[in-house]
């Protein structure tokens, strides 16, 4: 199974060691389970897979425009002191 990162996928420990796609994992798991009333097996093996709890990764978060960048610098006051701490880098 091509294609997607390590962490989108998910393994059968007890049978044939492939990998599945953990988000096709979860509809044959809702399937088998919910559906079926059979306890939860190997797609491709039907080995019993055991217990099953998967999540998608959290998308990776987006580099900050330029735009926002540029805004995001300019709140930072280089070299001015606050005048009750006296510690330099004020934020805005």
């Amino acid at each position: 199974m091509a294609g997607l990162a390590p962490e989108f996928m998910v393994w059968c420990r007890y049978g044939c060691g492939s990998n599945v796609h953990g988000k096709c994992m979860n509809i044959w798991a809702e399937h088998q389970t919910k559906a079926l009333g059979k306890e939860l097996s190997c797609p491709l093996c039907r080995t019993a897979w055991g217990e099953f709890s998967w999540r998608a990764p959290p998308p990776p978060r987006k580099k900050l425009d330029a735009a926002r960048q540029q805004l995001l610098q300019a709140c930072v006051h280089l070299g001015t002191r606050c005048a009750a701490c006296k510690k330099a880098l004020l934020q805005v």
